[in-house]
């Protein structure tokens, strides 16, 4: 018979795996604001028509770079950066969600992987544009990703990950009863 112990694994490991691919689009739409905010308030502050005015910075522009045209520039990067961080995110959220929906484990490590690259992003994003959001949200990402990983380790070492087929095929027999027989 289906070992209760193993049908609870299951339900956790699918709980585990739809919070963690819902959490990653939180994350990644948190640092996404996190930064149009920091966006918004460097354009609120810049103002073009004082920079017209001011014949002395106009002269200081031929012979230097425009510190104010740099960090356009800078900001237009990041902008694009983060939208494809946060397609990416929910592309890696959508491989653990789906294997949860459809109860099919073979897209579970492609999608702890690539949530353990976003993570490791997070983390090179803190130290790229240090803020409170993405301190948080890089801390939340790896606490969530050590959840994940341990919860799947614990499904494997009680080998109910083959076992994941029997919510969709009642007619599949367990490994474990395949070896009894």
């Amino acid at each position: 018979m289906f070992r209760l112990d193993k049908c609870c694994l299951v339900f956790e490991l699918e709980i585990a795996i739809c919070f963690f691919g819902f959490t990653g689009i939180v994350i990644s739409a948190t640092l996404f604001l996190a930064f149009v905010a920091v966006l918004f308030k460097t354009y609120m502050e810049w103002d073009p028509i004082e920079q017209m005015l001011d014949k002395d910075r106009i002269e200081r522009e031929k012979h230097s770079f425009d510190p104010s045209l740099m960090q356009q520039h800078h900001l237009i990067i990041f902008l694009l950066f983060y939208i494809l961080f946060f397609l990416y995110a929910i592309f890696a959220s959508a491989l653990l969600i789906r294997s949860a929906y459809t109860k099919n484990p073979r897209h579970v490590k492609p999608g702890i992987f690539l949530h353990g690259m976003l993570s490791f992003i997070t983390l090179i994003i803190v130290f790229i544009h240090f803020n409170p959001a993405s301190i948080v949200c890089a801390v939340f990402s790896f606490y969530v990703l050590i959840i994940i990983f341990s919860t799947y380790l614990k499904f494997k070492e009680n080998n109910a990950i083959e076992n994941v087929r029997f919510h969709c095929n009642p007619n599949f027999i367990p490994i474990d009863l395949q070896e009894k027989a």
